[in-house]
């Protein structure tokens, strides 16, 4: 599997970063950090592109997409489950007070909206699992496969050849969990309600991805931790938060 554990990225405007922070409520520091882990390697596929960010919650991958350059961004948040309540009313008071005239929101379910202009890149940062909310095993249900193949066929549908998507979930199969009890340090996450990397990683190879990258979480304390943690079996028996990238095949 290809895996990209270095790379350089250009940062946005800092002053604008800086004030996106403040908006949002978030440690600007801890901001960047999550950005930079989540886009890692895809970051230069924002400039220019017409982006779709699904789940977007107060906007933070919207907004920092659009920082990026990136010429449109179509954010989605029906503020279901998954969601922080209020979130929609902050991303528009984000929009207008720092001019973000190329986003824009749409408060609907992902699998009702579409349109006949594709995208460029599709973002997912902690809403694959929630579109089609299931506490079952795809790997063992194939009525829940069925419900989760539907989503990522939809994915596929709004995505230009050669596009790309980036993902963000936590294993639905962890030491603490397997053994009956919360994660101590998830302890908020009911990992009966995700699904683990390779479900997603195959479910769009059937949909004609391929290229794949990803990486495992690192707390942005913890940036010495890189090597330790940022594998499979270390975040077997901590976070087991992934982030899975991969690009849409051009067609045969």
């Amino acid at each position: 599997m290809k895996r990209h554990n270095t790379y350089t990225i250009k940062e946005p405007d800092q002053d604008k970063i800086r004030t996106l922070a403040e908006f949002l409520g978030r440690p600007q520091h801890k901001l960047v950090w999550n950005m930079r882990h989540f886009f890692g390697s895809y970051l230069p596929y924002l400039s220019n592109a017409r982006v779709l960010d699904v789940g977007c919650g107060k906007g933070a991958t919207t907004f920092y997409t659009a920082l990026c350059g990136a010429k449109e961004i179509v954010a989605i948040e029906p503020e279901a489950a998954g969601s922080s309540h209020g979130s929609s009313k902050v991303f528009m008071d984000v929009r207008e007070n720092m001019g973000f005239t190329q986003c824009s929101l749409k408060q609907m379910d992902f699998m009702e909206y579409t349109t006949d202009t594709l995208f460029d890149v599709i973002l997912l940062y902690n809403s694959i699992n929630h579109i089609r909310e299931t506490t079952l095993d795809v790997q063992k249900s194939p009525t829940a496969y069925q419900s989760q193949k539907q989503v990522v066929s939809h994915i596929s549908q709004l995505l230009k050849p050669q596009g790309r998507v980036i993902l963000c979930d936590c294993n639905r199969n962890n030491f603490f969990d397997d053994l009956g009890f919360r994660n101590p340090l998830t302890r908020t996450v009911n990992r009966k309600k995700h699904q683990n990397l390779r479900v997603w990683r195959s479910l769009l190879s059937e949909h004609d991805f391929g290229n794949f990258c990803h990486n495992w979480y690192i707390p942005y304390m913890l940036p010495w931790a890189g090597h330790l943690l940022d594998n499979p079996i270390s975040n077997y028996f901590t976070f087991g938060y992934f982030v899975l990238r991969g690009e849409k095949k051009l067609p045969v």
